[in-house]
């Protein structure tokens, strides 16, 4: 029946399928891969990695077809391993499973394995004939081929016996065989991957039992391992498969600029280590006691990580030092390898970290900023087009500009005075408005636009005050040329050079971190720093200050041609550029202890997200938790997270402050997540008014985006008109959300309890 290869087509070349498909090949199997994605597979084609971070991708032994007819003819086997993502959070959905099954059923007949994760409640339907058979393989994401050279058991799930051996025939393995019908093995294989979790979360639980007694949680945990009832494998605090978590404070790029871990939220989008932004579907926080890594990359801030958190980056290779031309660092070909996920644990100084440049989309019509001049209606006024004039003036008003009582002013050095000559050369020809320079004493000059408009434009686009700039979020999806045009105006305004390097120094985070996601979309390599608030030797206040630098590196002679002056400095020129990734060497790591909560993140697609400072870390949280609980087991309460678990003690911190002034009349300003969302599935808003509803208050709901939310989730709700009418007869006054037009509000006369937007 068998030969002593199988022509095999893996149908889904994804996070799981394109390393099985590259072990399969490297066992001897003649394998033809397709995917339904045309960039997946062009890419592929192409001969690129799409997986950098999975280690052992044999390209060369899977044969990539663009069509499913073409993967299909000359196969004696199909595996299919498309995604089966959470529907509503709950259940696995089977549709991308089906739809695969159906197709390959159009164009060929024989045996099809599906290697998917099935909910067990679809299990039997989706493997209902017994040309059917179900296997999925116990792996870890980042260790795919590893975990399938050594796998230790073989799950089969077949409505007839000959099945079976294809499927071992397939692996060629000596691992343990079990078998029964596809809904027991979908159970089996939750049930594995969630003991793990139980077991883990056991772990977790007798770290903070520990910590609250002040008792060495070591000797606790080596006591309940040494029981060979129980053993001491994954007997460790942590998150499964590993116990990733990084230190409170740690900074991580998301939509709204760089924010420390322990405040992102649900629905936050963060950088992944795909360039992209993702979600993030849940926010994890633990008690943790042991030892953790600091982490430093060249040029970047210090991380704590516990150890066996993976982080994408390449091991550094004997003799790989690189040459140096015109002192830019030209490194050889075999000084790192192809990026991978490696345990924090396993990094030493000098290997590398990468990061991604980050993928802006440009956008794909004619851009315009405002009208001109404003008019009622705002149809009859001049649209204004963006150009690289405009753009570069928006740079320089983030770095030196201020409204005043009409106008716009621009405060500079006075050598800068060819700054001040263009300011007011796009002020009159763009905008045909007064302007003018006044010195202010002998260093300085202002530069005056007089225009109420351009005024009210700037403050809204460019925010207000030096520590709360920022740049608005279309500026993302701006052409390139003026996105540099706007970079090198900030730069010309709050940029220095000093020792060969350029700076760039700002007292606003979201500034910093804005400019940090452009830079990285142009592969320009950078240091960061953070001056913290300090009193100086003379007694001066200094407010907490964030630095960019730039030197001699790869992207550099691309920055100064459109900011002018030559660049350079010895310090960066040590980070290389190859692809699409940015490697920066570790420069110091120090192992320490380390006692208090740590967090970690469950982000959509990618699992991943980027640290401030050139780390890109893998999420490691699994979902199976969450179908398990669907199941009916008592026991997943055992695993919920910690999130959850703080909202719950939240609400009922809040409705006991509350209740004990008397009976209260609630307002509730704020239902979605975060300001500017439109989902509030499960949210801190929702859960406080249920609770005022069970508790019979009197309470009134208020949210700018309520009438785009679901009816089913505000049922029952009594919804105010606008903000005033919900406090108007309140006694207490809750904000769970930072929409802005919650801050003019007078509430004067009430008890206002700000939960901000976590």
């Amino acid at each position: 029946m068998f030969n002593e290869s199988l022509n095999v087509c893996v149908l889904g070349l994804g996070k799981v399928g394109l390393p099985l498909a590259s072990y399969l090949g490297w066992r001897g199997h003649k394998v033809y891969g397709f995917d339904t994605n045309p960039d997946i597979t062009k890419r592929l084609m192409a001969g690129e990695n799409t997986l950098p971070w999975e280690p052992r991708i044999h390209l060369e032994k899977i044969t990539i077809r663009d069509s499913l007819e073409d993967a299909l003819e000359k196969s004696e086997l199909v595996y299919i391993i498309v995604p089966t993502p959470l529907e509503g959070g709950k259940r696995l959905s089977s549709e991308f499973v089906r739809r695969a099954r159906e197709g390959v059923e159009k164009h060929w007949s024989g045996t099809i394995i599906i290697g998917s994760t099935l909910d067990p409640r679809d299990a039997g339907d989706v493997c209902d004939a017994s040309h059917v058979v179900y296997n999925p393989p116990l792996i870890r994401l980042g260790h795919v081929f590893e975990d399938l050279r050594d796998m230790q058991v073989l799950l089969i799930g077949q409505r007839a016996a000959y099945a079976q051996r294809w499927v071992e025939w397939l692996w060629m393995h000596n691992a343990r065989v079990v078998v029964g019908d596809p809904e027991s093995i979908a159970v089996a294989k939750l049930a594995i991957n969630v003991s793990l979790s139980m077991r883990i979360a056991w772990a977790n639980e007798l770290a903070e039992v520990c910590q609250r007694y002040r008792v060495s949680d070591k000797v606790v945990l080596d006591a309940v391992g040494a029981d060979p009832r129980l053993g001491r494998g994954y007997l460790g605090a942590g998150w499964p498969p590993a116990g990733p978590c990084f230190v409170p404070g740690t900074l991580v790029f998301t939509r709204r600029g760089p924010v420390a871990i322990e405040l992102i939220c649900v629905g936050d989008s963060v950088l992944g280590h795909d360039g992209r932004f993702h979600p993030v579907t849940k926010a994890h926080g633990r008690m943790y006691s042991g030892s953790i890594y600091v982490v430093q990359p060249l040029c970047g801030l210090p991380v704590g990580v516990t150890p066996d958190h993976r982080v994408l980056g390449s091991k550094r290779r004997e003799g790989g030092s690189g040459r140096y031309k015109n002192n830019h660092l030209v490194p050889p070909k075999t000084s790192f390898d192809e990026p991978q996920w490696i345990e924090a644990s396993r990094l030493h100084v000098g290997d590398y970290l990468a990061t991604h440049r980050v993928i802006l989309d440009a956008a794909t019509v004619p851009i315009s900023l405002m009208v001109w001049p404003p008019r009622t209606p705002v149809s009859s006024g001049e649209t204004i087009p963006l150009d690289e004039d405009l753009a570069w003036m928006i740079g320089i008003y983030l770095a030196e500009g201020f409204p005043g009582n009409k106008s716009a002013w621009f405060s500079l050095h006075a050598n800068e005075r060819s700054i001040a000559d263009r300011i007011v050369d796009i002020a009159k020809k763009k905008f045909d408005c007064g302007s003018r320079i006044v010195p202010r004493g002998e260093r300085n000059i202002r530069v005056g636009v007089y225009s109420v408009a351009l005024r009210q434009f700037l403050v809204d686009f460019c925010g207000r005050g030096s520590a709360r700039k920022k740049i608005d979020p279309s500026v993302m999806v701006w052409p390139s040329h003026f996105q540099k045009a706007l970079v090198s105006g900030v730069f010309l305004g709050d940029g220095s050079f000093s020792g060969g390097r350029m700076t760039h120094t700002t007292t606003s985070i979201r500034l910093w971190g804005d400019i940090q996601i452009l830079l990285r979309s142009f592969g320009v390599p950078f240091g960061v720093r953070i001056a913290h608030e300090h009193v100086g030797a003379d007694g001066t206040h200094h407010n907490e200050a964030y630095y960019l630098r730039i030197g001699r590196g790869t992207g550099l002679r691309e920055l100064s041609e459109w900011y002018g002056p030559s660049v350079g400095g010895r310090d960066i020129r040590r980070v290389a550029v190859s692809g699409p990734y940015i490697f920066a060497p570790i420069f110091s790591q120090v192992l320490q202890a380390f006692r208090g909560k740590v967090y970690n993140l469950e982000v959509e697609e990618s699992e991943s997200y980027c640290i401030v400072g050139g780390i890109t870390a893998h999420n490691c949280l699994p979902r199976d938790l969450e179908v398990w609980s669907q199941l009916g087991s008592p026991m997943a309460e055992v695993v919920r997270t910690r999130h959850e678990m703080e909202r719950d003690e939240r609400v009922r911190s809040l409705m006991s402050t509350i209740s004990a002034a008397g009976t209260p009349r609630l307002a509730i300003l704020g239902l979605v997540y975060k300001a500017g969302a439109v989902d509030c599935t499960e949210t801190l808003g929702i859960h406080v008014a249920r609770e005022a509803q069970r508790r019979g208050w009197a309470f009134w709901v208020y949210d700018p985006a309520q009438f785009y939310l679901p009816q089913s989730e505000l049922e029952g709700f009594p919804l105010a008109v606008s903000a005033e009418a919900a406090i108007r007869e309140a006694t207490d006054v809750v904000i769970t959300a930072d929409w802005s037009e919650f801050k003019g509000l007078d509430m004067s006369g009430k008890c206002v309890h700000n939960l901000g937007d976590r």
